[in-house]
């Protein structure tokens, strides 16, 4: 705990520990410690000021118009900024020789199903091991290959020669757009949207559904998720059910957290669900009698929805957003749904800062509530 930022004013949020809040005149002040390097919400000058007096000497990040911090480069606009990490990226695809690689438009075919018996072991796993360590870090601004790095994860204790195969078409996706980024808007819409999602029974060897949840606040994607449920689900009803308490939690944390942070939250969260039945069963009492086997995640859902503390709603499976952290899908599919992640060709910059390319094409700041868009237009009908 560091006691020289309580001392001066600060206090820990309940919900991050890392995360401390300073209330000043004329603005609140954010600070997220990362070991010995603190980021600052607030103006340079205003924060270095204070910054400088700190002992233990801290290493101040400088807000510029695009900066490097722990590998991920942030560019800021006028009107949104994009995290990327192109860099790394094109490094990684240096480390493992794949800079020639020939690009693939999709990080996994269409209906994939990884096994841990598939092909032959592995006379040297530690660069399955290596390559899918990298992939991860990855995954931290491209959304996009979530679902397809969660897979090879899974097999790591034992690889095989048809898992490498699926980590190079990893590879060779990354090659395709290696300046992709994920953008932040500005915007005025507080409100907190889920997608929750599942593959029933996907696994094949224990058959254990996969859930998966993306997070909107306003057009900004704030979190997204693709992992194996703890227990094997019975019916496809169950397994929903349980990622939608699973979403819940998410969500009541992210509101707490806002809370915290003096972000007002102007309506109850929504979360869109493709299965009538999880939300009859989150809707209706009557259905606790055969709901016991799930008794926990009902009364928490159940709770939040009698309140209104919490919205459902059913979304068609074709408007389901959530289902590209589900599953391999065709081309046309995976670049739909990747479209609405809000993930944009981010601008190539060197380490010193300098901008070596521009994006293709300017980024604009939509609201989904205003989209012509087929999937957001859906939404609101519902």
């Amino acid at each position: 705990m560091p006691f020289f930022l309580l001392r001066d004013l600060f206090t820990v949020t309940l919900m991050h520990h890392s995360l401390f809040i300073a209330p000043l005149p004329a603005q609140s002040m954010f600070l997220y410690m990362w070991m010995t390097s603190l980021s600052s919400g607030l103006k340079l000058k205003v924060s270095t000021n204070f910054l400088i007096n700190c002992a233990p000497p801290l290493t101040v990040v400088e807000w510029v118009s695009s900066i490097f911090f722990l590998g991920m480069e942030i560019t800021q606009f006028p009107d949104h900024l994009i995290l990327s990490q192109t860099i790394s990226a094109i490094d990684l695809l240096k480390r493992f020789n794949m800079t020639d690689c020939k690009p693939c438009p999709t990080p996994l075919p269409s209906d994939t199903r990884l096994s841990c018996m598939d092909g032959d072991p592995l006379s040297d796993p530690s660069t399955y091991r290596s390559m899918v360590g990298g992939l991860q870090y990855l995954t931290l601004p491209r959304p996009d290959i979530s679902f397809a790095v969660n897979q090879v994860c899974q097999l790591m204790h034992n690889p095989r020669s048809s898992h490498l195969q699926v980590v190079k078409r990893i590879f060779w996706y990354i090659k395709c757009i290696v300046e992709q980024g994920l953008v932040f808007h500005r915007s005025n819409d507080f409100t907190l949207r889920n997608f929750s999602d599942l593959d029933w029974a996907g696994s094949v060897d224990d058959r254990r559904s996969t859930t998966s949840a993306c997070i909107f606040f306003g057009p900004n994607l704030l979190t997204w998720t693709a992992k194996k449920q703890s227990t094997v689900s019975r019916s496809s009803t169950e397994a929903e059910y349980r990622a939608l308490a699973h979403t819940a939690a998410e969500i009541r944390w992210f509101g707490f957290l806002f809370r915290e942070l003096g972000i007002p939250l102007r309506s109850a969260p929504c979360v869109y669900v493709d299965n009538l039945s999880a939300i009859y069963v989150a809707a209706n009492p009557i259905f606790h009698a055969r709901t016991r086997h799930i008794g926990i995640d009902y009364h928490f859902v159940r709770e939040l929805v009698a309140r209104k503390a919490l919205h459902t709603f059913y979304v068609p499976s074709s408007h389901q957003i959530a289902d590209i952290f589900t599953k391999g899908l065709s081309h046309e599919r995976f670049s739909l749904l990747k479209s609405k992640l809000n993930l944009r060709i981010a601008p190539l910059r060197l380490r010193g800062g300098k901008e070596n390319t521009t994006p293709a094409d300017p980024i604009q700041s939509v609201s989904p509530r205003k989209s012509a868009d087929p999937i957001t237009s859906a939404l609101e009908a519902s």
